[in-house]
């Protein structure tokens, strides 16, 4: 139960709400994506699904690519951040739930302040993010950059059809100098959260759409591109 009003937690301060994000081009090279489509095809059935996001995840622990977004990333802020969580993860109904991303925030309370990065790797659809109430879009290879325990985000309230799919990497990296999070931050932030769903109409429920669903229609493009490349490596 909310302990301050709600005019005060809808001008409550929150450090870095007002966190300008940033949109990056050429995120990784051709070999990063290769070994990220790879990775799909290696562990394409050890996956996590979220059914309320429509989406199926799989962890990721390559060095190279955890080490190539905290370059970009500390050098864009100007100081280190350090990657703690690092997932490929993609959407469509063809995983059997509608794809949807509710506004929320990230709450990791142990870290402090966190820096959230998505990078579009593939996708045949438009399909924006939304940052405190900001659109944004993003191409194949480009990364968002913002403040993801700080800021309101989800995604545009597209209706995906069978066949319909987005590729994303999300990385989350803490401050090495860590930035502690503000006084009533959560309750401030749970109201905003709350109002957003409200008027985007986004909800956290997971929405079926077919219970037998399981193959993503996509799949063999990708893995023909990831064998062909390591094939060639070999060469």
């Amino acid at each position: 139960m909310n302990t301050l009003s709600n005019i005060n937690l809808e001008n409550g301060f929150v450090d870095n709400k007002d966190f300008k994000a940033i949109l990056v081009q050429d995120v990784f090279d051709k070999d990063h994506l290769f070994t990220i489509k790879h990775h799909y095809k290696r562990f394409q059935h050890y996956y996590v699904t979220t059914g309320y996001a429509g989406q199926r995840k799989w962890g990721m622990g390559y060095p190279e690519i955890s080490k190539r977004l905290e370059e970009v990333v500390s050098k864009k802020l100007g100081e280190e951040v350090i990657a703690t969580e690092l997932e490929l993860c993609i959407y469509t109904p063809d995983f059997g739930y509608e794809p949807k991303l509710y506004p929320h925030y990230d709450n990791h309370q142990t870290d402090g302040q966190r820096i959230t990065v998505s990078v579009q790797i593939d996708s045949n659809v438009d399909w924006d993010l939304f940052v405190e109430n900001k659109r944004y879009k993003c191409n194949n290879n480009e990364g968002l950059i913002f403040s993801g325990t700080q800021q309101i985000h989800w995604r545009d309230n597209l209706k995906f059809k069978k066949g319909d799919y987005s590729a994303a990497i999300f990385a989350h990296f803490k401050y090495k100098n860590n930035k502690p999070l503000s006084p009533n931050q959560k309750e401030i932030m749970d109201y905003w959260e709350t109002r957003y769903q409200k008027e985007t109409g986004i909800s956290l429920d997971p929405l079926p759409l077919d219970p037998t669903a399981g193959d993503w229609a996509c799949k063999d493009e990708w893995i023909k591109t990831a064998s062909d490349n390591f094939f060639k490596e070999k060469e």
